[in-house]
């Protein structure tokens, strides 16, 4: 069930790579999340999560810096 969506919601009926975690992730865990999510927005996948802090926004960080589009679920 989509709750809420911001973007475009054709993005999501491809495949997505959802990322959840602590809002309070170690440093070397923020740079993980970050090179992980880059990785996978690369290979194509859409990055979804909740839009919090910490391990949420690592992975948007890393899709962004990599020319990916993350989709924002709430």
């Amino acid at each position: 069930m989509i709750l809420y969506v911001k973007g475009n919601i054709n993005c999501l009926h491809k495949d997505c790579i959802a990322v959840i975690g602590t809002r309070k992730p170690t440093e070397n865990g923020r740079k993980f999340g970050v090179r992980i999510a880059g990785k996978l927005a690369k290979l194509g996948l859409t990055v979804v999560s909740g839009l919090a802090v910490g391990c949420d926004g690592a992975a948007h960080e890393g899709c962004l810096e990599e020319e990916g589009l993350p989709k924002f679920v709430r």
